[in-house]
């Protein structure tokens, strides 16, 4: 390895390469999981301001009695993944600026406990999004426009038709074709199957900081190890 020199590397030297190498993978794994945490959270949040924007757009038709959503219409689950989603995407980015922003200073203590605060509030955002998505009480967006979706793909109601026959409510063509469109269920489907892989990507977020943790205690006990021979050596 160093041909013109009487340096003989030691068996701590090379446990030190193996450590510096082990960190770098563990760096490389890291910035790959939070590039898809943030992927998904920005996704979800298209999705599903997508499909809050469609209902912002159609809910002022009970004013020409023609009300196409519950009164009871619970609107919170799309609230909390639009706000969860973006605390995710912030905390990913946040992981990404700290990995990749160069400074003399070591900064992997740092990064295990802000992989473990990442991970630890994803994964409990991205729990508490599915469950209260599948626990509502009162209708939400998401199982109204599939509702929707589904009775009038079986129906065989040709709403275009009924659409272009109005004459009295013109607000009524953009309204049906909206609803009629599966695109709303599509994109809230989406959002909450995201969501769940948002689970698994987050588990594995906190998996990484918990191994870095692990990496960093094991070569702190090998070199006091290390060091206490070396002292016993001296006296």
């Amino acid at each position: 390895m160093y041909p013109n020199s009487h340096f003989v590397p030691t068996a701590a030297d090379e446990r030190e390469a193996q450590h510096l190498l082990n960190r770098r993978r563990l760096r490389h794994l890291r910035s790959g999981l939070n590039v898809l945490a943030l992927i998904l959270s920005i996704a979800i949040l298209g999705c599903t301001g997508h499909a809050y924007q469609i209902y912002n757009d159609t809910s002022f038709a009970a004013r020409y009695w023609l009300p196409l959503w519950p009164k009871d219409m619970d609107i919170r689950p799309t609230h909390a993944m639009i706000a969860s989603s973006t605390i995710i995407a912030f905390m990913s980015l946040s992981v990404l600026a700290v990995t990749f922003v160069p400074t003399p200073h070591s900064r992997i203590t740092l990064l295990n406990h802000l992989s473990a605060l990442t991970g630890v509030n994803g994964l409990i955002l991205a729990v508490f999004n599915v469950a209260y998505n599948q626990t509502a009480s009162a209708d939400t967006i998401m199982s109204w426009s599939c509702r929707y979706t589904y009775a009038s793909s079986e129906s065989h109601v040709n709403y275009q038709r009924a659409c272009d026959e109005t004459v009295r409510f013109p607000p009524l063509l953009r309204i049906l074709t909206l609803l009629h469109d599966s695109t709303l269920s599509f994109v809230q489907v989406a959002s909450f199957d995201m969501m769940v892989a948002l689970i698994g990507v987050e588990t594995l977020v906190l998996a990484s900081a918990a191994l870095g943790f692990w990496m960093e205690s094991r070569i702190d006990k090998m070199r006091r190890a290390e060091l206490g021979k070396e002292v016993d050596q001296v006296s």
